[in-house]
């Protein structure tokens, strides 16, 4: 593969000039830029992306060998643009310029931490950033997935961008980040922090919860989801250990299926004890939860039956990095144990009605640890 430093608009010195360029025609100069998003790729060589490399270069400038290709960054950003991974850029107590957002909202338990913040709203999606609003931020360092490689010509034309792309590996993620932001020590303690917490919840679940079972169930606006290996269920099943029904077992798990659609009849097979529901305010979901209560199939699961429903929101579920694991970690545990608004057992459709209601108004999770954050600075 060619070294993107060959390619114009990946080189560290377009992002000092073309803040000399008005703000008019460098919008318009990015989608020109597009034309070169395939320099230095060849096509399909995204299956083995390299882990990240950091050389210094002078007291300035240090050269990021990434998922991209090489750029030139600065040794000291002062405005990073998230448009991936604010979860890290905030577990290592930096505070992001700008970070990308869907629908316009902000995960409650990051709200305060990223209220100095500019949130990019997405219209189709992380992998399609507004670039007006990333030159809006006036960013010296852009962090992006892998997902938004095609327009990585164009997000360079505005600051240099260093694509990560480590999939579900939320540790290799926040080392390689702590690599670019010279915070290798604060990966670290993070790291250690969260699995001190795993120990500690473990021995809390293994006293009162033993080998139940537990299963995520999404509801979204015209179906449910069962989740195996993907988001949220590496946190249930191995961080936690935590026991997965038959369904869930021979279906996802082991065959390391992430997610499967849940036909309605389905719910007769799911013979689960405990059972999270993940409600999306964005996507009336109340509807298919409400919907819920007229199928025999979902009265006869044995967590229905016995109040062991849990109502959270996707808005602190269905989110990666070690900050979201650790909110995800202390709502589960607190569930299991009956802690907060869990206390009490749904046993009636009223009950779970009401509960999914107040969990739509306020996402706010339960926690019984503060969140992986460091007090947010800027960048030294």
């Amino acid at each position: 593969m060619a070294p993107m430093a060959d390619c114009p608009p990946c080189r560290g010195a377009p992002e000092r000039q073309a803040r000399q360029i008005p703000i008019g025609r460098r919008v318009a100069g990015v989608a020109l830029a597009l034309l070169a998003a395939s320099c230095g790729r060849a096509p399909g060589e995204r299956s083995r992306a390299p882990q990240i490399e950091v050389r210094t270069i002078d007291a300035d400038h240090r050269l990021v060998r990434h998922a991209g290709g090489e750029t030139i960054v600065p040794a000291r950003p002062r405005r990073i643009a998230a448009l991936a991974y604010e979860d890290e850029v905030l577990a290592l107590g930096l505070q992001p310029a700008a970070f990308v957002t869907n629908w316009g909202t902000i995960r409650p338990y990051a709200a305060t931490a990223l209220a100095g913040s500019r949130p990019i709203t997405t219209l189709y999606g992380p992998a399609e950033p507004p670039y007006e609003a990333v030159l809006a931020a006036r960013p010296d360092l852009i962090i992006a997935g892998g997902y938004t490689v095609t327009r990585l010509a164009g997000l360079s034309a505005i600051a240099p961008t260093v694509v990560i792309e480590t999939g579900d590996d939320d540790e290799r993620r926040l080392r390689e980040i702590g690599d670019l932001l010279d915070r290798h020590a604060r990966a670290e303690a993070v790291i250690a922090d969260y699995a001190a917490r795993v120990r500690a919840a473990r021995v809390l679940l293994a006293e009162r919860v033993g080998r139940e079972t537990v299963a995520v169930l999404r509801v979204r606006a015209r179906k449910y989801q069962l989740f195996g290996t993907a988001l949220v269920g590496p946190v249930l099943y191995r961080d936690l250990g935590l026991a997965a029904p038959a369904l869930v077992q021979e279906r996802l798990l082991s065959r390391n299926g992430g997610v499967m659609v849940l036909d309605p009849e389905q719910l007769y097979d799911l013979d689960v004890d405990h059972l999270f529901v993940v409600l999306n305010p964005q996507l009336t979901s109340d509807r298919s939860a409400a919907a819920l209560e007229d199928l025999a199939a979902w009265r006869r699961v044995p967590a229905v039956a016995r109040g062991h429903v849990y109502y959270v929101s996707q808005e602190n579920w269905l989110a990666r990095g070690l900050v979201a694991r650790s909110v995800i970690l202390d709502e589960a545990v607190a569930a299991l144990l009956g802690e907060g608004r869990f206390a009490a057992a749904l046993k009636t459709p009223a009950a779970r009605r009401e509960m999914a209601e107040r969990v739509l108004r306020d996402p706010r999770p339960v926690l019984r640890n503060p969140p992986l954050l460091a007090p947010p600075e800027q960048p030294r």
